[in-house]
């Protein structure tokens, strides 16, 4: 019933549309995790494991989300369209920059301390918090490129 309805064109356009999302939630949530790990009163080992496989794996979906838009992504907008390409571009690399320093900080930290997984928390924290702010600023500038200036920018038809 549903088939004659809904044709998607999957095309090199829809691939970064479709990993990006992955990445703003797992960093917006592998945010929130840490901070009830870092601001709870009693220490729990597996809570703190869990939100450094959290973050780990966050800054491996931010790479590859970034990867998808700078190779996936056509570049013959309007003006207007890529300054706005350009600042969302920006954001991006700023977010995947802030979220893999916080993951190798807290993986050598993890590392060099015999699995102590509480060493180094406050650096994490401020990179952690940076990405977060990057990750919103990108996802601003990249709603209003798609919603703002391109056309058919939605998946059904």
């Amino acid at each position: 019933m549903l088939h004659g309805k809904l044709i998607l064109k999957f095309t090199e356009a829809y691939i970064h549309p479709s990993v990006v999302h992955f990445p703003i939630a797992l960093i917006l949530t592998g945010f929130l995790i840490y901070c009830i790990y870092l601001f709870r009163k009693r220490d729990s080992r597996k809570f703190a494991l869990f939100a450094y496989y959290v973050l780990v794996f966050a800054a491996i979906t931010a790479f590859a989300a970034s990867f998808t838009g700078v190779y996936y992504t056509k570049e013959d907008y309007a003006d207007d369209a890529m300054r706005i390409l350009i600042d969302h571009r920006f954001w991006a690399m700023c977010t995947t920059l802030m979220i893999c320093i916080a993951a190798i900080i807290k993986i050598f930290g993890y590392l060099t301390t015999f699995k102590n997984v509480q060493s180094y928390n406050w650096p994490v924290f401020v990179f952690y918090s940076l990405a977060v702010i990057c990750v919103i600023m990108t996802a601003s500038s990249g709603t209003l490129l798609t919603f703002g200036y391109l056309k058919n920018a939605t998946f059904i038809p």
